[in-house]
């Protein structure tokens, strides 16, 4: 996965470094990696987990000491990162105009590519900690806002919306999250006008839970994650998740929970000598179920069509507000 590393801090967390430069831009290939990412730590945080082998019969024979430690094994806790200055900068729109001067749509790009990743982070099933780093702009916000617990850097940086400036427009789940937000109207104003909120602005709000130095976010994040993680040990955290998103974003798209087989099939490359059967002889029954998971997730490519009036941007608008950043 070149666009994002997976590291384990802690037996019970992991770390994932959105590693896309520049500022960690959001391409079609890094939303894959990011989406194959969290399969890979669902899958092993549901090997481990004791709600996925044991019964309650059996939990109850255990004793107080075995019990603490079964707990313990169904802790979990996602820290999300960036690598460098920047948590994100949002979407690749370079590459989006690139995509239309080719005659892609890139009006599908969220309903296909990006909205099943935000809503995969939204209703993840292990405590989800935003450890932002420096700017979180756009889809960066976006990605930072759907996380469960939010700790940003003392240094510089700041969360912004930058529509306005680049003369796009809001897709409906950025609209729905924003709206959850930022539920004072003159929040949320300010916010699609592109106010550049700063840690203070972002603690009254409630919308960051604390401020840490820059050497101490990934150990401050990585400690709330342990303390915060055991919550999760039952297995249904995701589900109370999708319970309470699903009435603010009813566009979620709709994709079944992830099981250890599939993610396993999604982490691991077709294995030279499997034996085809039927269908396409090029492709193996894993690598055929692997595609149809990965179009599931709507990260394998883009549809053709026009290029639509809402990506109208130029290249250098792009870069000179990057710059700006």
């Amino acid at each position: 996965m070149p666009h994002i590393s997976l590291t384990r801090p802690s037996p019970n967390t992991w770390l994932l470094t959105l590693s896309s430069p520049p500022n960690n831009l959001l391409s079609a290939s890094a939303l894959q990696d990011l989406s194959e990412a969290l399969n890979v730590v669902e899958y092993e945080w549901l090997a481990r987990s004791p709600t996925s082998s044991a019964s309650s019969t059996q939990l109850k024979k255990e004793d107080n000491a075995k019990k603490a430690n079964i707990k313990g094994a169904g802790a979990g806790a996602l820290v999300l990162t960036g690598e460098g200055r920047s948590f994100s900068a949002g979407i690749d729109h370079l590459a989006l105009f690139q995509l239309a001067k080719q005659g892609g749509d890139p009006d599908s790009f969220f309903p296909k590519v990006f909205d099943p990743v935000l809503w995969r982070l939204m209703t993840f099933p292990l405590y989800t900690v935003a450890a932002i780093n420096g700017h979180a702009i756009a889809a960066g916000m976006i990605l930072a806002l759907a996380c469960d617990h939010r700790i940003m850097t003392s240094g510089k940086g700041f969360l912004s919306m930058n529509e306005i400036t680049l003369g796009t427009t809001l897709p409906s789940s950025f609209v729905s999250v924003l709206s959850t937000a930022f539920p004072s109207r003159r929040d949320l104003r300010d916010t699609v006008a592109g106010k550049r909120w700063v840690q203070n602005d972002l603690l009254k709000l409630g919308l960051v839970d604390e401020v840490s130095a820059p050497g101490e976010l990934l150990k401050r994040s990585v400690e709330i994650g342990q303390q915060e993680g055991v919550k999760v040990a039952l297995g249904n955290w995701g589900r109370i998740k999708s319970a309470i998103h699903s009435r603010t974003y009813p566009q979620s798209p709709a994709r079944p929970p992830v099981s250890p087989q599939d993610s396993a099939i999604i982490r691991r490359p077709a294995q030279p000598g499997e034996a085809p059967t039927g269908g396409d002889e090029s492709q193996t029954e894993d690598e055929k179920r692997r595609k149809a998971l990965m179009d599931m997730e709507g990260v394998d490519k883009l549809e053709t069509g026009r290029w639509r009036e809402a990506v109208g941007i130029g290249l250098m608008e792009v870069e000179v507000w990057l710059k700006s950043a």
